[in-house]
């Protein structure tokens, strides 16, 4: 009876959250409660891949909280100063970049926070910034991956590539991105 209604439930939400890979409802990340809107769900590192202009493996070094006039709203962001180490596809004259995230840079609201000191994968795109080239991360949060002190990777998303990649040796997906 017990497993009986586990079955039932299961089948159930799979009934209600469709079972489509072109798009998800993102919420959130697994650490913020987040927002929700439609994006696309990138099942496969080469999907990924092909929609980043430029992925870098380098450290998040310090941010600084930015705005932009939308009408009367104002939108606060953080732009992340990030030291790039190495480019694993893009313009690999590249060093410095800035990294464009929603929400201010003492909250997690909206958007993960990359972390100083910490160092990353970013899959990114390009963008103007008043006036400025900054970067944005493809797919909001499945493109990070935080790499902790044990070479494991960390992810903010928890469906799609990144669940895949999630406690992970970073040189599976650095590999991975260099086939």
């Amino acid at each position: 009876v017990y497993m009986k209604k586990i079955l039932i439930c299961l089948v159930l939400i799979l009934a209600l959250t469709g079972c489509s890979n072109t798009k998800s409802k993102f919420v959130g990340s697994k650490d913020t409660e987040g927002f929700s809107a439609d994006i696309e769900n990138f099942d496969s590192t080469d999907d990924l891949e092909q929609n980043s202009q430029l992925i870098v493996l380098g450290t998040a070094e310090n941010l600084i909280e930015v705005s932009e006039k939308f009408g009367e709203a104002i939108l606060y962001s953080s732009k992340v100063s990030f030291k790039v180490k190495e480019v694993l596809k893009g313009d690999k004259s590249i060093k410095d970049i800035y990294v464009l995230q929603m929400g201010k840079p003492n909250s997690d609201n909206f958007e993960t926070k990359l972390k100083p000191n910490k160092e990353y994968i970013l899959f990114l795109n390009s963008k103007d910034f008043n006036g400025e080239t900054v970067y944005d991360c493809t797919g909001i949060e499945q493109g990070i991956f935080e790499i902790n002190d044990n070479g494991k990777i960390y992810t903010y998303a928890d469906f799609g590539i990144s669940a895949k990649f999630d406690n992970k040796d970073k040189n599976e997906l650095i590999n991975k991105i260099k086939d």
